[in-house]
């Protein structure tokens, strides 16, 4: 079993900042590092389970500062969104020449994030009809958000992965290495 360690740690506490402050700090509505923290976070930690703590405790604490949620199942599935890329993050791999790799993991969070997340808007909110079109029109009224969410997915992606693989060779030889226990 992969024990999470003193640099891990720190690790942790910097993606929890980077998430926080990204978010609060964001250019346009969406875009956010908090998919890809937690798509990094669980490529470094190798653990899905460790790393989608570290996005649930960024988006808490954002929340702090942010307007609630209009009711529970929006906001357990936005927090369930948020767990996923930590889950598909543990799974990539470590390789550098792996970035394309790297880079569609950047992707398929916003893509979970708009179909979830809009489709328990339109089961719970009364502003759209019940009904195959209520549905599409909840969908293209959150298009404009998708952007934001894609861009900053992949813009946080590149940034995080690519600081990893440009670190220096002694940095990179003391990333954890404790892929056997992949929960």
């Amino acid at each position: 079993m992969h024990k999470v360690k003193a640099a891990d740690w720190l690790m942790i506490a910097l993606l929890v900042l980077v998430a926080v402050v990204g978010r609060a700090y964001r250019p346009e509505w969406n875009f956010t590092p908090l998919a890809a923290v937690g798509l990094f976070a669980g490529f470094y930690l190798g653990r899905g389970s460790v790393a989608a703590l570290v996005t649930m405790l960024a988006l808490a604490i954002g929340n702090l500062c942010e307007p609630a949620h209009t009711n529970w199942l929006v906001a357990a599935s936005q927090y369930v969104c948020f767990a996923l890329p930590a889950f598909l993050g543990a799974r990539l791999p470590r390789t550098k020449g792996a970035w394309p790799l790297w880079i569609a993991g950047g992707v398929a969070p916003s893509v979970v994030f708009f179909v979830v997340t809009n489709g328990a808007v339109w089961m719970t909110s009364s502003a759209y009809a019940p009904t195959m079109l209520g549905l599409s029109e909840c969908y293209l009224a959150a298009v404009p958000f998708y952007r934001g969410m894609l861009a900053g997915d992949l813009f946080w992606t590149v940034v995080l992965f690519g600081a990893w693989a440009l670190a220096p060779h002694h940095f990179v030889a003391t990333l954890p290495r404790g892929r056997e226990s992949r929960s």
